[in-house]
């Protein structure tokens, strides 16, 4: 038997809906009309009268007859990516989940002689929102790192800091892992995997537990494990970003004053003076594999697990 369910994350007001801001936060809150201006020919000084109005301040005097209002509407980068996946449950129930976006449009009109105020509601129309990630940011002309942790090792004070060029990826996307140690003795190889999880009540799905040994298990699943690299001594100490190699670096990439948040400063976390040895590591992500979703309780993560023959490296 398949149990079937449905939930539509938005909280009633009153006679509207609106998104629970603990679960989404999708209110557009700058949006640039300059190129709606350009297209539609419209005077430059259209949006100084009231810009919470945008694109149109209004009003707008219609002749009579069908018209055809375009709107803009911003999709903020907290929404989620529309996408179907299939899960079992602990328990042999399966589910079908079907995540989506829809917009629906407001308009307030009213008789040029004067009178009562109409308001105008359209259906719910469906969106495709397509899953994208920014790019690492750029200081002087190179990529940054996409995520950097520095983990203390149980071996004389030493110390591994683990650079992933990238955090946004795609399906048959490359994962590129760099470590470095400042002992040369404490780490002496490593290897990754990639991890899904899954979290999805309804049918016992949960994501709040950790495996550290293979298994099966319908929450957690082991997309990919390269195969161990051995430290080298003779490396280069400065870490290169291959990003460029697809996306050559831009100027809106750009950090200000070309300086990274502490925490995302490798050499700030490791001098690259003190670095010893050093591998890289690679994973694919499966053509298969579908969007990071975070809605609500419904949960779809990926994990990157870096670990060597003494140490785990979380």
């Amino acid at each position: 038997q398949v149990d079937s369910f449905k939930r539509e994350i938005v909280s009633s007001t009153g006679n509207a809906n609106k998104r629970d801001p603990r679960r989404y936060e999708a209110i557009t809150e700058i949006w640039d009309g300059d190129n709606l201006i350009e297209s539609h020919q419209l005077p430059e000084d259209c949006f100084d009268q009231d810009y919470l109005e945008w694109p149109f301040a209004g009003p707008v005097v219609l002749s009579k007859g069908t018209h055809a209002i375009p709107f803009a509407v911003r999709i903020p980068p907290e929404v989620n990516p529309t996408v179907t996946y299939k899960r079992k449950g602990e328990h042999r129930q399966k589910a079908e989940v079907n995540h989506h976006t829809c917009v629906s449009v407001q308009v307030d009109a009213q008789p040029a002689s004067g009178g009562a105020l109409l308001t105008l509601l359209s259906d719910k129309l469906p969106l495709e929102v397509v899953s994208c990630g920014g790019l690492p940011p750029v200081v002087n002309g190179s990529y940054a790192p996409g995520c950097v942790q520095l983990v203390k090792l149980d071996y004389k004070d030493a110390n591994a800091i683990i650079i992933v060029e990238k955090k946004h990826l795609l399906p048959k996307d490359t994962i590129r892992i760099t470590i470095y140690t400042d002992n040369k003795n404490a780490v002496h190889g490593a290897y990754a995997e990639l991890i899904s999880s899954t979290n999805l009540p309804e049918i016992g799905l949960s994501d709040s537990s950790d495996v550290i040994m293979e298994k099966k298990s319908p929450s957690i699943e082991l997309l990919d494990r390269c195969s161990k690299q051995r430290m080298k001594h003779k490396f280069n100490r400065a870490f290169v970003s291959r990003v460029g190699d697809t996306f050559p670096p831009s100027a809106t990439n750009n950090t200000p004053n070309g300086r990274l948040r502490p925490s995302m400063d490798d050499k700030r976390l490791m001098a690259e003076a003190n670095r010893k040895a050093a591998c890289t590591l690679e994973l694919k992500v499966p053509d298969t594999a579908e969007p990071s979703i975070e809605a609500g309780e419904n949960r779809i993560r990926y994990h990157v697990r870096v670990s060597t023959v003494a140490f785990h490296l979380p």
